[in-house]
């Protein structure tokens, strides 16, 4: 084995010995002798376990409360584990209105509870954007919480403006908007934000 070669096979061992938990794994060499890789001196990740799993999600014409929790209960089927599912756009009433469809998830929490008993966080889907069709916007155009002055944009869900993320009553209103819903919703896990158009 070439020096190169032995580089890249240490460091491979190497992986694998932090991958195994720290434990010493022993490796025969094909031309002689054996290697030992000691246990690994690193840390934990800075972040939980859960996220180096999969994260899963049915696109939005697809989603509600039973397939979500079917999507995960087929991976853990096969064997695959599952850290979050991110329920993706359209599971709320409007665009970051933040109150749940209930014709697709008839009891949200009780699906978030499911699915932690499972193991799996929940993650729900998010943008900077307030959509025209919302419950909400015409409130946030009337206190100016938008960008431009609440001019709109067409993106890929329908028209909305741009969230003023520097207007601290704004904000107010979204925190206690998220918070509502995380409420609700016996504690999501958290949002994923999404850029808008």
């Amino acid at each position: 084995m070439g020096n190169a070669a032995a580089v890249v096979w240490a460091a491979l061992v190497f992986a694998l010995a932090t991958e195994a938990g720290g434990a010493h794994v022993r490796l025969e060499r094909a031309t002689s002798g054996n290697y030992e890789v000691p246990a690994s001196p690193l840390g934990s990740a800075a972040y939980p376990e859960w996220a180096h799993h999969h994260w899963v999600w049915l696109s939005n014409s697809q989603q509600d409360q039973d397939k979500d929790i079917q999507l995960v209960k087929d991976y853990a089927a096969n064997n695959i584990p599952v850290g979050a599912i991110d329920v993706d756009s359209m599971w709320s009433t409007g665009i970051n209105n933040f109150v749940w469809d209930t014709t697709k998830y008839p009891n949200a929490s009780e699906m978030i509870s499911t699915l932690h008993q499972m193991g799996v966080r929940v993650i729900c889907w998010a943008t900077s954007m307030v959509d025209t069709d919302s419950p909400n916007f015409q409130y946030g155009k009337d206190n100016d919480y938008f960008l431009n002055s609440g001019r709109t944009v067409h993106w890929w869900h329908g028209d909305g403006a741009f969230i003023d993320y520097t207007n601290k009553a704004q904000l107010t209103i979204l925190t206690a908007d998220q918070s509502r819903c995380v409420g609700l919703v016996a504690l999501s896990d958290g949002q994923r934000s999404e850029h808008g158009p």
